[in-house]
């Protein structure tokens, strides 16, 4: 998309889903299981975004957690555009996107909440992304931390949001 000498503005979303043990309570509003919302709102996000207007939007999702091992980050979904590729649109369940569904739970998904790991992954794959843009193309790139807020290994994120700040300035 070139308009006016204006250059192509490519988008990036990153959805990083809460797979921690807390994420099983019930959600205030709905009553549903707090990883269950998550699910469904990603596969929300993925319809709307089969729409001519987000043409050159691309998703990234993965689902986080941590044990005595250590954290754990698992991609669901790499650098995909719901409106070229439609593999994912309407789907009608959204347990791929559960973050603790039975598969992400044999990958060590449900145990404890590692904010700080997850926006550095997050952080991380953005910061690439804008930075591979070619010539005239602008990139940009959004963060969306799906959780409960409920951070209990490792660093808080605190450190990790000034980062993102100091790269996008």
């Amino acid at each position: 998309m070139f308009i006016e000498g204006l250059p192509e503005v490519e988008a990036h979303a990153i959805l990083m889903a809460d797979g921690s043990r807390s994420m099983r309570e019930a959600e205030l509003k709905t009553g549903e299981p707090k990883h269950r919302c998550i699910a469904l709102m990603i596969q929300e996000i993925l319809n709307g975004m089969d729409d001519p207007q987000y043409e050159f939007a691309n998703a990234t999702i993965a689902c986080f957690s941590a044990d005595s091992s250590g954290a754990k980050v698992i991609p669901l979904l790499e650098d995909h555009n719901p409106y070229n590729l439609k593999t994912y649109t309407q789907n009608p369940h959204p347990d791929y996107w559960d973050p603790l569904s039975p598969e992400n739970c044999t990958q060590e998904m449900g145990n404890l909440t590692p904010l700080g790991t997850a926006l550095t992954w997050a952080r991380a794959h953005a910061e690439q992304w804008v930075n591979a843009a070619d010539g005239q193309v602008q990139r940009r790139a959004v963060i969306y931390l799906l959780s409960d807020g409920m951070n209990n290994y490792g660093p808080d994120g605190r450190a990790e949001m000034t980062a993102i700040a100091n790269f996008n300035a």
